[in-house]
């Protein structure tokens, strides 16, 4: 949707206001109190850059951009499946999480048609690696970057932890 700050500074541009009802859960606060009035957030200050590898077909990586309007967080959002995270993102983000198994979507169909479950414990880090950057389907999702953390799924209590708020 169109978006414009009251003095014309967004004209053209496109701005993603949070929902209100029943995607306040996810977003925080999004409107004034009993008034369904729309607030805009202003972007928390001093925020490393960000960056989110989502699906647009799944609704968890649309709960968390939600989540990220409504705490007012820019970012860069990245299709995953037709640009998946390379090689150095996918290895920072094993260190954050220490698992390699976290990074993988194994609910998804590539996963099993692969047999993943059973070949990815014969597998070296850097093979699982350089499996995930070149499928994007392979990678759990959304899948999100800072200069100082990261975050696979989407959990808003670990993502309002990443986040400082």
């Amino acid at each position: 949707m169109e978006g414009d700050n009251g003095k014309g500074e967004n004209k053209g541009r496109k701005t993603r206001m949070p929902a209100c009802g029943k995607d306040a859960a996810l977003s925080g606060p999004p409107c004034l109190e009993g008034s369904g009035k729309r607030v805009q957030r202003q972007p928390m200050p001093n925020l490393p850059p960000v960056r989110v590898y989502l699906y647009q077909n799944c609704s968890t990586c649309r709960d968390a951009s939600r989540w990220l309007d409504g705490q007012g967080i820019e970012r860069e959002e990245i299709p995953i499946r037709e640009k998946p995270p390379g090689v150095p993102e996918l290895r920072r983000m094993l260190e954050i999480k220490g698992d390699l198994k976290k990074l993988f979507n194994t609910s998804g169909m590539d996963y099993r048609a692969q047999g993943l479950k059973d070949r990815l414990p014969g597998l070296t880090e850097d093979e699982a690696l350089a499996l995930l950057a070149a499928n994007g389907n392979l990678v759990k999702r959304p899948f999100l970057l800072t200069e100082t953390g990261g975050a696979v799924g989407f959990k808003p209590e670990e993502w309002r932890r990443l986040f400082g708020n």
